[in-house]
């Protein structure tokens, strides 16, 4: 319909009206494949289009009529009444007719008939077209061949379940003579009952639009039993409609007949695993296995104790004159059984070949016409042999001669192992002798099974015979807060505090495992909850296994449950759960966040092809989307070094982290754009693994470093510009501060000269000059002191060492030994750890932090000083708390600055290098310096150190 539904749009323009179409809607019509004409509201042919002419030979545009007398006689009925019946409700219509072509041939057609919208203004109102499916009716025509000639019973259902066609291998399946004795019989009723349920499934899939398949017994019409696969399939109508079924049924019979056999098999050996004496074992074996092949009678003949002759062990079936004639047999007598017996080779006869074989025993086989004789061999001699025989013509297939065989050796392995559980009988009363000698032993055993079980961190509950709790384990006391108690099953489920895994439904008596077990039921990983009585624990998740205890005789002794404790297993499974939610949540986060990085990321797969590229990938490299995925990545993007040598791709490190599994990290190669230029970059490849931990290939992260570069390169040259000045400045402080102190010497020693010889002797105003000039020369050998110290940082290179910081403390301690007792102060420390560090500027750091602690004290006030340690990462994080003067938070930072004091000389001597001296040894060593004060309180200097190796 559907390319009739185009030409019918084609046709509904204001443009074609009658006769009278435009150039434009005409030459597309006339260029349309089908044959195409156009009728008014009253069925009368306005247009035709020319292949319609030239497939008739029809010069002019065709009226109706004409039309009409080209279609074969046969179908003439069926157009008009397609066309009568889609005029009335001015719907389409589609019907399959054969049309004679201008050569006098006929071929199939599909004519589509369909009203023309916007009518009043077309000038007709209808189109039709017919489409060309003479190759496809063939096609077809050779598939109902194939159809007819398959095995497979085919046949088509009308909608009301009626059969309507059947193929000619199908009635030879269901030997039905002629069609006709089951044309339109309701399928579903070929079954019996037990089947029509799945029957009616099948077709009710149909009907949905799937295929419905079972498989079932169903006995052909002559009453031959045979089983079937079954599929169901909807065939649909040239308008989409369903009109019929497709069922395809194929003869599984010979399967299921295997089948049941092997099944049978299965119960015959099963059998005789259990049998225990050998009349026990011959029972099954002519009862239970002559059953299954159908066998008229069966014996067995063991080999007597002297080796001379064959004896018979059991019959079933042979008449009483056979049986005493055949209730020994000499080896030596030609028979087919001591034949098999004396070579160890089976005997599949026919009563016409014993009859030529052994002439002397004509007559004697009675009415059986075919034989099995079969050795019954254990290791590497022959015990005996099994027969069966049959009443009516038998040809063994290679199934039943392989269950023969296997039945004959069970046999033998059976009768043995009854022989054995004689011997075994014998050594039951020396056993009992030896159980009795065991007594002991076994009560020193059970003693220690019962600390074993004690031991156990799973629980272990038993009962017995009569369902009391006889085994109650430390563990299991823990799980339910309460020890066993003798009660009944029913009360279990509430003393207990069992519930259900969902923790609120209490657990009904049928469902508790150890009462599951105690029932006969193997119980397998089955789930329960327990509340504690106690009330102190949370309930308990708890997975149980468990079977019923029977003694060697099979009497039921009790039933034993272990119980194991999943309570973190379910958690952890709860918690992954919610990992996978996560997941998922970050998964389309990663995708947004992909598509809205401003690094360049792109996949590559283990051959290195692009398997995805995000839109900053792509800007940068000035590649389409199409242009990258599925191409190689690295003759597109990372084929040439920065100077345009090839760079092959063994040796590129993207490639590498997909072979090896390691990250590979990248800032000095440069990438290609399609116009041929490069541009520097820094990636990271990382190895993309799958689920199992296969590399699937690699991820690579990339951003363009042009302006880094650039930025790097200024950044060098401020650098180097300022390490040359901050060198020439150093080297300018200790210069400059190591020659002062000589002519400062000669100036303090003069001076000092100078009061000792003329004080007293020169007026009050020299006395005060010489006094300024002593005391201004200490001062300034002081600052270039402890400018020397501050130079000395970066001139002299640290010995680093782990230090014990104790030493460092008790040094500094020491060398102001003189200020603490002056002061009277008190300092105090923690345990303090090892530091890698230089002894002498540590010792330097704590004596210019205690040094400042004795120095800014309150008047009067004893100062006190402590000094603790806390680990932080791999540093250790050091205070030196005082009970100071403190200071202002504005001034945190201007403390640490070189020659910045906030208090005059009057008040607090001082050069201002001390704090800046501490913070240039603190960060040489890595760490950092900070003060946390309250005015008035005191103040706290915090300093972090690295931790010895």
């Amino acid at each position: 319909m559907k390319p009739a539904i185009s030409y019918t749009k084609c046709m509904s323009s204001d443009s074609l009206v009658g006769p009278a179409l435009t150039t434009g809607p005409q030459v597309l019509l006339e260029a349309l494949p089908q044959l195409v004409w156009g009728a008014d509201r009253n069925g009368n042919w306005v247009y035709t289009n020319r292949r319609l002419r030239d497939f008739t030979g029809h010069h002019t545009d065709l009226t109706r009529s004409e039309f009409v007398s080209f279609v074969h006689p046969d179908d003439r009925q069926r157009v008009l009444d397609s066309w009568q019946q889609a005029g009335r409700p001015n719907q389409a219509s589609a019907v399959e007719v054969r049309l004679r072509r201008h050569d006098g041939l006929f071929r199939w057609m599909l004519c589509q008939y369909q009203p023309v919208p916007g009518a009043e203004r077309a000038g007709f109102m209808w189109c039709g077209t017919c489409t060309d499916i003479h190759a496809q009716r063939q096609r077809l025509q050779y598939a109902a061949d194939i159809i007819e000639t398959s095995r497979d019973c085919i046949k088509f259902i009308d909608l009301q379940g009626r059969l309507v066609y059947m193929n000619a291998g199908g009635m030879a399946e269901m030997d039905i003579p002629d069609f006709g004795v089951c044309d339109h019989a309701f399928w579903t009723e070929f079954w019996d009952n037990a089947m029509r349920p799945q029957v009616e499934a099948a077709m009710a899939e149909a009907r949905a639009g799937r295929t419905g398949r079972f498989e079932g017994f169903c006995p052909t019409f002559a009453g031959a039993p045979k089983w079937w696969s079954v599929r169901v399939s909807p065939l649909y109508g040239v308008t989409g409609q369903l009109e019929q079924f497709l069922v395809v049924s194929r003869d599984i019979t010979d399967r299921v007949r295997s089948e049941l056999q092997a099944e049978r098999w299965q119960m015959v050996s099963a059998a005789l695993t259990g049998a225990q004496t050998q009349e026990e074992v011959v029972e099954i074996i002519l009862s239970q296995g002559r059953g299954v092949l159908h066998a008229s009678v069966g014996g067995v003949m063991l080999v007597s104790a002297d080796g001379e002759s064959l004896e018979a062990l059991s019959h079933r079936g042979y008449p009483p004159e056979m049986v005493q004639r055949f209730s020994s047999i000499p080896l030596s007598l030609p028979t087919p059984v001591t034949d098999v017996v004396r070579d160890g080779v089976p005997r599949f006869l026919t009563g016409e070949e014993i009859d030529q074989q052994y002439p002397h025993l004509v007559g004697q086989r009675g009415d059986l016409r075919s034989s099995v004789l079969l050795p019954l061999r254990l290791h590497d001699r022959v015990i005996g042999s099994l027969i069966l025989g049959f009443r009516e013509d038998r040809a063994f297939k290679d199934e039943d001669r392989r269950f023969l065989m296997t039945l004959a050796a069970q046999c033998a392995q059976a009768l043995e192992r009854a022989r054995l559980y004689d011997s075994v009988q014998v050594l039951n009363q020396d056993l009992e002798r030896r159980v009795q000698e065991r007594t002991y032993e076994l009560e020193r055993e059970r003693k220690f099974l019962q600390a074993l079980l004690e031991s156990l961190t799973e629980g272990i509950v038993a009962c017995d015979a009569n369902g009391l709790l006889t085994v109650f384990n430390r563990a299991t006391q823990q799980f339910h807060g309460l020890p066993a108690e003798p009660l009944a099953p029913e009360r279990w489920s509430e003393h207990y505090q069992l519930y259900r895994p969902d923790g609120v439904t209490p657990l009904p008596k049928e469902e508790i495992p150890l009462f599951r077990a105690f029932s006969g039921e193997q119980v397998r990983n089955v789930d329960m909850v327990v509340v504690p009585r106690s009330g102190q624990e949370k309930s308990r998740y708890l997975r149980t296994n468990g079977n019923a205890i029977y003694s060697s005789g099979g009497e039921k002794l009790g039933a034993v449950v272990a119980m194991h404790d999943i309570t973190e297993q379910r958690a952890a499974h709860d918690r992954l759960d919610a990992a996978h939610a996560e997941l998922e949540r970050v998964s389309a986060f990663n995708r947004l966040l992909l598509d809205s990085a401003g690094e360049g990321i792109f996949g590559v797969d283990a051959q290195g092809v692009t398997t995805f590229v995000n839109p900053a990938a792509m800007r940068m490299i000035g590649r389409t989307h199409e242009e990258l995925i599925g191409q190689p990545q690295h003759a597109l993007v990372h084929h040439s070094t920065a100077n345009g040598e090839p760079y092959p791709s063994s040796e590129c490190p993207i490639y590498t982290a997909g072979r090896d599994g390691q990250v590979r990290r990248v800032d000095d190669e440069v990438f290609w754009r399609k116009d041929g230029t490069s541009f520097p970059v820094e990636y990271v490849s990382t190895p993309l693994c799958g689920v199992n931990g296969e590399i699937e290939g690699s991820v690579v992260m990339f951003r363009d470093i042009t302006e880094r570069r650039q930025a790097e390169e200024a950044l060098r040259q401020i650098n180097e510009e300022l390490r040359r000045s901050n060198a020439e400045l150093e080297q300018f402080a200790y210069v400059a501060s190591h020659d002062l102190q000589e002519p400062l010497r000669m100036v303090s020693s003069f001076a000092e000269l100078l009061a000792r010889r003329y004080e007293g002797q020169l007026d009050e105003k020299a006395d005060q000059y010489i006094a300024h000039i002593t005391q201004g020369a200490q001062r300034m050998k002081r600052v270039i002191e402890d400018l020397l110290s501050f130079s000395r940082l970066n001139t002299v290179p640290q010995r680093r060492r782990t230090v014990p910081v104790e030493e460092a403390l008790r040094t500094a301690q020491a060398q102001l030994a003189l200020v603490i007792s002056e002061t009277g102060a008190a300092v105090t420390h923690d345990p303090l750890p090892n530091v890698s560090g230089d002894l002498g500027h540590l010792t330097q750091l704590f004596q210019n932090l205690v040094s400042n602690a004795l120095k800014f004290r309150h008047a009067g006030v004893t100062p006190q000083v402590h000094v603790s340690a806390a680990p932080e990462g791999k540093m250790w994080h050091f205070s030196v708390h005082d009970n100071g003067i403190g200071i202002e938070e504005p001034y945190y930072e201007r403390i640490f600055v070189i020659f910045q004091r906030l208090h005059t000389r009057d008040r607090f001597d001082g050069t201002g290098i001390g704090l800046a001296l501490c913070r240039k040894i603190v960060e040489h060593h890595g760490g950092r310096i900070w003060v946390a004060s309250t005015p008035g309180v005191g103040s706290t200097f915090h300093f972090t150190l690295p931790a010895a190796d």
